[in-house]
């Protein structure tokens, strides 16, 4: 049958079709194109090249109900008519009657996942569900598994995510979710999943441990119809994108709600396939297009056995420290190409603001005035850290403040103001943390000049956390990733005394006029108002001195030559779905 022949049957089956179903085919209009027919394994629309019909495009299949219940692709164009491939859920093909329409998806679509792309996790994850994640190696991992209603672009940018878009009117947020959008069990998400989960993540019950940001900017949910959500923000200039782009702003299925800690089902890009000593496997979601099929996050102990890991073949990418990139970069035949990203993190020492000694302010004064904070990021973290001014990284934009205005003098060191603790002070590192353990031993060094015993301990990140907050140490090393780009949450969440404990404000500092401060930022008139107060709160609660900023760091990742597609991300957690691995290299 040539192809003449073959439209002219089309068109008469597809008149024959719309006949029998009395209802006459929809004219082609943007984004909505009629079936003609379907049969042998493929369907074919009325599209045209001209509308934006081109091979590889991904199609939503959509019912009368207006409801997306499968993706075909586009196998060529001709004319006037268009034939799509088989489905990547399930085979409705011969199902798909006049009266359903086809919805071009954004851009082009990649071939089929494939490859292995192999990362390093620096800490066994406690937990995988998103509403309870605090570290940085649980969060990289959920990134993955789980969707928000929006995500941040590289510039910090909230866009559309498993919301297809939104729209604002004042404080209510309107959010349309993309039909096609499925948890990995196959059930498609609607509007009472997104209410369910938000309401999960700011339940007293859940122990949401860093949703007090999240709380704070939504005050009401609504379900207007099963694709769409409203959301009344709190205040004007809530930052309420910003929060709902967080890991626990994103959507689960509440019913199954206790496996998602070790065996959890998400509707991010990848699903879980198995966790153990070794790390953590994901696979391509189902229907994913593009990217790899299969990531694995590789437990390594700690800079040297990930420096090694990568030079032995068993790492893509490694986040490589000065002193191994030389070595990284000249891997014969297999030379990486290197990226770098400021990241929106505070590197700091932690003093327990509820031990004894250290809850007196002239006693962590005297004691912050011993460290030589420009020494040691210049000897430790060399290349990879910038001293901190303060506590927000210059990724946030603002003023930086002056060292003057909160950093202890150096006559605070000369003597203390009361005799130490005689067993001297436990200083606590995570597992893993090469430069923590030097900088507790600089710290060490430090202390024992002026007579203090420090004794250094380093637990792995459960046993941390859990000490950390038990008050079992006395000071401690650890850094703040922001959720964000929004600066009053970053400072808030070190310093504001409602964040104590696990939400971030591990000193257990507590101060009511940076409370205050911080108060008067979230509800100030103007922005510049509202920095103002924000630079307020972080001068007072540096002065007190719960902890001593260090560096923000700068991530420098060697990548394999076979990876394309490899973007860093500021919040230290980057998505690898649009990762390419490449064979033959």
């Amino acid at each position: 049958m040539s192809f003449r022949s073959l439209f002219l049957t089309l068109g008469l089956l597809a008149g024959l079709s719309a006949a029998a179903s009395a209802r006459p085919l929809t004219p082609a209009i943007p984004d909505r194109f009629p079936v003609l027919y379907s049969g042998g394994g493929q369907v074919y629309m009325l599209w045209q090249a001209d509308e934006g019909a081109s091979v590889g495009t991904a199609v939503e299949m959509v019912g009368p109900d207006g409801l997306a219940v499968d993706t075909l692709f586009v196998l060529w164009t001709r004319d006037a008519i268009t034939a799509l491939g088989h489905a990547v859920r399930g085979n409705h093909l011969e199902d798909i009657a006049p009266d359903w329409w086809g919805r071009p998806l954004a851009g082009r679509v990649a071939a089929p996942p494939s490859g292995t792309l192999t990362v390093p996790l620096f800490a066994q994850p406690a937990t995988l569900d998103p509403a309870l994640v605090t570290s940085l190696a649980e969060k990289q991992v959920v990134t993955q598994i789980f969707e928000g209603l929006v995500r941040f672009d590289a510039m910090l940018t909230p866009q559309p995510a498993l919301a297809g878009s939104f729209t604002s009117k004042g404080r209510v947020w309107t959010f349309r979710l993309r039909a096609d959008a499925r948890f990995h069990d196959g059930r498609a998400v609607r509007a009472k999943d997104v209410i369910a989960s938000l309401k999960r993540a700011l339940a007293p019950v859940t122990h949401a441990p860093r949703a007090a940001g999240l709380a704070d900017a939504i005050a009401s949910l609504a379900e207007a119809d099963s694709l769409t959500v409203t959301i009344t923000a709190s205040r004007d200039r809530a930052p309420l994108l910003a929060e709902l782009a967080s890991p626990a702003a994103f959507i689960v299925p509440v019913d199954l709600a206790a496996t998602l800690a070790k065996a959890p089902v998400g509707s991010g890009p990848f699903r879980f396939v198995g966790a153990d000593a070794q790390g953590v496997t994901l696979a391509a979601a189902p229907g994913r297009m593009g990217g790899v099929d299969t990531l694995v996050f590789r437990r390594v102990d700690g800079p040297d056995d990930a420096a090694l890991d990568f030079e032995l073949g068993r790492l893509d990418v490694v986040a490589a420290r000065e002193s191994d990139e030389r070595k990284l970069m000249s891997i014969a035949g297999d030379a990486p190409s290197k990226i770098e990203q400021d990241e929106a993190a505070t590197y700091y020492i932690g003093m327990n603001t509820r031990a004894a000694w250290l809850a007196k302010r002239a006693n962590r004064r005297s004691l912050a005035a011993s460290i030589d904070r420009a020494l040691a990021v210049k000897v430790l973290v060399p290349g990879r850290g910038k001293i901190a001014s303060g506590l927000l990284p210059p990724s946030f934009g603002l003023p930086a403040l002056a060292d003057s205005t909160w950093r202890p003098a150096a006559a605070e060191a000369r003597a203390w103001p009361e005799p130490p603790p005689a067993a001297g002070l436990v200083f606590w590192v995570p597992d893993g943390s090469a430069t923590g353990v030097r900088v507790a031993e600089f710290v060490q060094a430090g202390l024992a000049r002026r007579g203090l015993k420090v004794s250094i301990v380093t637990k792995n990140w459960s046993d941390f956390e859990r000490g950390v907050t038990a008050g079992e140490a006395d000071l401690f090393y650890l850094s703040w990733f922001a959720d964000g780009p929004d600066p009053v949450a970053f400072i808030a969440s070190m310093v504001e005394s409602t964040r104590k404990g696990v939400a971030g404000n591990r000193t257990f500092y507590e101060s009511p006029r940076v409370d205050a401060a911080l108060a008067a930022a979230r509800s100030a008139s103007t922005p510049r108002k509202a920095q103002d107060a924000l630079l307020e709160a972080e001068r007072l609660a540096l002065a007190d001195a719960p902890l001593i900023p260090l560096f923000h760091s700068v991530n420098v990742t060697l990548v394999r030559p076979r990876v394309s597609g490899f973007a860093l991300d500021p919040l230290g957690a980057p998505r690898y779905d649009a990762v390419e691995v490449h064979r033959g290299h």
